[in-house]
């Protein structure tokens, strides 16, 4: 099996694995609606389904524009990344990953479904008891600032938290998040 085929059977797990944290959405929807007051049924699970909608859809956008950069970029400092913004490909060729092989968009995926997750989790919490325009501001901040600094912390190499971390790791063992319980419930 040469490198091209390797890259390819990652590329196929991170789809995969994208799919499966992106179907918690609907999971996320239906715990919501179960949990909105009966008399308000209707216009509360329109407004349920309307909120995961927007997480996933503003969630892209903001996961494009900033966030993947801030969580995956080159970051000197180990506190935010300062390149990959916009996914841009003179980035991806000047490590020799060319940005047509998909690796690096399938990293973009399946990092972007749990960007989106974690703005779920709160929207249970705010069903019925915050304003559509709060919880878009919330969206927002939280895809294109908070959940990006934390992943770029725990998961970046240079993070200052990652055990990748080639020197000061955090109490010299850095920390590991599996499955990003830590980092996604942030």
């Amino acid at each position: 099996m040469d490198a091209a085929d390797i890259e390819d059977i990652n590329t196929f797990f991170l789809l995969c694995g994208a799919a499966l944290v992106f179907f918690m959405q609907a999971g996320f929807a239906m715990l919501e609606v179960g949990s909105v007051n009966v008399l308000n049924l209707q216009l509360a699970t329109a407004t349920v389904l309307l909120k995961n909608i927007m997480d996933a859809a503003i969630g892209a956008l903001c996961w494009w524009a900033t966030g993947f950069g801030l969580a995956y970029g080159d970051s000197p400092s180990g506190f935010a990344g300062t390149t990959q913004f916009g996914l841009d490909e003179r980035y991806f060729e000047e490590r020799g990953v060319a940005g047509s092989s998909g690796y690096m968009y399938a990293k973009w995926i399946f990092s972007w479904t749990f960007a989106a997750t974690s703005t779920t989790i709160l929207s249970g919490a705010v069903a019925e008891r915050c304003t559509a325009f709060s919880y878009v501001t919330y969206t927002i901040f939280c895809i294109s600032v908070v959940y990006p600094l934390v992943a770029c912390w725990a998961w970046n190499p240079n993070g200052w938290l990652s055990a990748k971390r080639d020197h000061e790791a955090l109490l010299g063992c850095g920390v590991v998040d599996f499955a990003g319980s830590g980092v996604v419930h942030l």
